[in-house]
């Protein structure tokens, strides 16, 4: 198991799923809606950060501007810190 130490102002997520809702509209089984925010919660915060959410917090992304690192079968989840919209308590 390999640790993952972001850094250049990088966060390393966790990415928190959201609840599955029953739709009343017949779709496809395999149907996923892609939503435009996400909940994460923060791993670990790169030194040079300017965010302020500290490992543990819970904070608001744009799905799309988080990326994915895959390493030696292991997935890592980092974003700039300036696509952090907000904390969530």
């Amino acid at each position: 198991m390999h640790k993952f130490e972001p850094y250049n102002r990088y966060v390393l997520l966790e990415r928190i799923e959201a609840k599955k809702e029953e739709s009343h509209v017949l779709v496809p089984d395999d149907y996923i809606k892609e939503e435009l925010y996400g909940l994460y919660k923060v791993v670990s915060v790169s030194g040079d950060s300017k965010c302020s959410a500290s490992s543990g917090s819970l904070v608001a992304v744009e799905n799309s501007m988080v990326q994915e690192i895959n390493i030696s079968s292991e997935r890592f989840l980092v974003v700039l810190d300036n696509y952090i919209l907000g904390t969530v308590r």
